[in-house]
Order: C-alpha cells, then structure tokens, then sequence
C-alpha cells in the first residue's frame, strides 16, 4: 500500500468507524425481535405498535447489515492492497477467527449471528481479491439479485402467514443451558434462514467494497465522498419504495398475492436505500466529524465485535429465562425501545471504555491471535 493510501486511510478511520457505529445501531434494532419473540414475530398490540413494526421493516431490516458488510469489504479490499508479505496469513487468521467466534456466538448468545457468514463469505471474497474491478462488480450485481429473489420469497411466509416455531417459545424462559438446547435445534433453520435472506446482498457489499477498498477510500484529495450519480434520487425512491411495500408487509388483512408483491418491492429497494445510507451518512459524518454524537459512534465502531456480542448478552438477558425473561411481554413499540436503550448502554460503554485507551476485548483477542509470530 502505497505511503498516500495508508495517510489518507488513516485520516478517515474515525468517519469508517462512526458508521459502522450506526450500522450496529440498526442491527441491535432489528435483532431485537428475535430475542422478544420466537423467530421474531412480535406481536402488535396496539396502533404504536403497528407503527413500530412498519418503522422497523421500512427503515431497518435489511438496510443495516449491507452498509456493515460493505465496510468489511472495504476492509478486505484495504488489505488486498497491502504490500506487506504477511497480509495474506494475518487476514486468513482473521477470518478463521471471525468463523470460530461466530459458531460460539451462535450457540452461546444467538442463533441469528452474522460473524459466521462474514468469515465464510470473507474466505470466497478473499479468494478473489486479485480479480478486476469490472468482474468484482458484475459479480455483486449478480449476487444481489439472487439477494432480491430469495429475500422475496422468504418475506412471503415470514410477515403475511407467519413460520410456526419448530420448537416452543417458552424453551428460552428456561434455564441458559436449556436456551443452548433451542438454539442448537434451530440452528440448522435459522443457518437457512440467514443464509438466504443475507447471504446474497452480504456476499454483493464485501465485493463492492473490496473494489472500494483497494483503491484507497471513496474521498477525492479533498476529502469529498466520491457519489454515485443519482444517489439522492436512489435513496429518496428506495425510502418510498420500502415504506410502501412495509404497508403490505404488516397489514393483516394482506393475501399472498399482496405479500408477494410487497415482499418483492420490498427487497428491490433494500440495496438503494442502503446505497442511500451510505452516502448520506457519510457526508454528514464528515461534516460533523468533531462533533460529540460522531466521536461516540467512532467509539462503539471502533469496538464493533465486542458491542456486536455485548448485544446479544443484554438482550438475552432481558428477554430469556436465565435473565429478566421478558419474551412475549412487550409488543413492537416497547421492542423497540429496548433496542435503542440496549444501543445506547453499548455506546456509553464503549465511550468509557475508549477513553481508558483500551481496545475492545474481542477486538484484543482477535489482535493477538492475527499477530502472534509477527514480532
């Protein structure tokens, strides 16, 4: 990596990791429900409830983790230009790392982990990280329509007829061994689940930012974000887009005919308005890159993993038995509410823990384990 691209990187970390932040934001608030009700399917109560839920699938659900997968990619793409001779070992430890983290977490905490499907589809990517930019993208542009096709069908029976749970819901009210014993059973479905709903879009991200990442940062020397063309028009069509098909999504009086459709709209606006995100997002973060609210989030993204799994321990400890055992308590709109003060413990700790100069503790491990033998 040449000595410009490592200066200009590093001028831009704290804006990376305030995104990142407010990505994780977005995915405590979707992961929410998976912890409040069996395959997250929330009851709506009331009509602050409906709203709730219309919020969350118009604004949240899919927009979060493409923008999160996209800095991985980037992060990817940063070392695929590396001149250093030990990026290759440092980053297939890395990613072995992230595989064997995410199987724990996955059995442990939460059956809905992504760190899993970030290491295997960082292991594909990885592998490719010498193609050219014209095939890296092409080959999202693929992967993102099988992200679109797969989402729509599973949005069908997910929001309209509802997926009965293979297992009771009252098992995570017992005890922490008996929440492993649920997730193990259900891990094969979820895997599935995730695999399908995620995998293509995730798989689309890394790859596009990968070519991102590889030529330094998406910043002219003057520290503009280079835009797509159009990205306003992108976002503002994909937010109509999502917030409409979220109508047919929640409606109960919605056939599969309407669902169909919805779902379909739905995951067609998925990427814009992540691409939108991005782009919006990150001019404000430069643009306020001093600023308190930005310097936290910086804090919290700069200690993803560990907020990332501090996540799924507070949640689980509100909504299982071995915790509060909240599950099937609260309708969409106190879910919600649980998320963003879930967010908001992880951000105020992250911001007492940074101050102290410490890196995270998965963050740690993760460094000692990538670097042992490079002294």
């Amino acid at each position: 990596m040449s000595r410009h691209l490592r200066k200009e990187t590093a001028t831009r970390l704290p804006v990376i990791d305030a995104l990142r932040g407010l990505a994780l934001a977005g995915i405590v608030w979707v992961n929410a429900a998976y912890f409040a009700a069996p395959w997250g399917l929330v009851e709506s109560r009331s009509g602050i409830d409906v709203v709730a839920n219309w919020a969350t699938l118009a604004f949240a659900t899919g927009k979060f983790f493409p923008l999160f997968s996209f800095l991985f990619g980037m992060g990817l793409g940063v070392a695929a230009a590396s001149d250093d001779v030990r990026a290759d070992l440092r980053m297939r430890r890395r990613l072995a790392a992230l595989m064997v983290c995410g199987a724990l977490h996955a059995i442990l905490l939460f059956n809905g982990d992504i760190l899993l499907l970030y290491g295997v589809v960082g292991c594909l990517v990885w592998r490719m990280r010498h193609a050219p930019d014209r095939t890296l993208v092409r080959r999202a542009i693929v992967a993102a329509a099988v992200g679109i096709v797969l989402q729509s069908l599973i949005m069908v029976p997910w929001e309209v007829t509802g997926v009965p749970s293979p297992t009771p819901g009252e098992d995570y009210l017992g005890g922490y061994i008996d929440t492993i014993g649920v997730r193990l059973r259900e891990l094969p479905y979820v895997g599935l689940v995730l695999l399908s709903f995620n995998g293509g879009f995730a798989l689309a991200s890394i790859l596009l930012g990968v070519v991102v990442g590889r030529r330094g940062l998406p910043v002219t020397a003057g520290g503009g974000l280079i835009e797509p063309e159009g990205w306003r028009t992108l976002l503002g069509g994909g937010l109509v887009l999502s917030a409409g098909a979220a109508f047919g999504l929640v409606s109960e009086r919605a056939g599969f005919a309407v669902g169909l459709v919805s779902a379909i709209v739905w995951s067609v606006a998925t990427p814009l308005v992540a691409l939108g995100w991005f782009c919006g997002l990150w001019r404000l973060m430069v643009r306020w890159k001093d600023s308190k609210p930005v310097r936290a989030l910086a804090c919290v993204g700069s200690m993803s993993m560990s907020a990332y799994l501090g996540h799924s321990f507070l949640l689980g400890a509100l909504y299982h038995g071995w915790g509060l055992g909240r599950q099937g308590v609260f309708g969409w709109a106190g879910v919600v509410l649980s998320a963003w003060c879930v967010f908001l413990l992880l951000l105020a700790s992250s911001v007492l823990w940074r101050s102290r100069g410490a890196v995270g503790p998965a963050e740690r491990a993760m460094k000692t384990w990538v670097n042992r033998d490079f002294r």
